[in-house]
């Protein structure tokens, strides 16, 4: 996931990308969850939801509430 050119781009200028520890199912297979966000300390601010399995990447997209291979948004 962090070799994507939009987390490296974002990475870049100062996000950071976070296991968040938990599982979903998407396409009948667990896939592990990511944010990418700001670190202020106290604080994890969430920007982008992403979902990984395997070779396949899903990110979330918040305006159709529905998790999309990454690059076909």
């Amino acid at each position: 996931l962090g070799e994507t050119d939009e987390e490296r781009e974002a990475m870049k200028h100062g996000m950071e990308l976070l296991y968040t520890g938990e599982q979903q199912m998407i396409g009948g297979k667990p896939h592990m969850l990511f944010a990418l966000g700001t670190d202020h300390g106290d604080q994890f601010v969430r920007e982008k939801r992403y979902a990984v399995s395997d070779n396949l990447i899903y990110a979330f997209n918040t305006e159709t509430d529905q998790w999309q291979v990454l690059g076909t948004e």
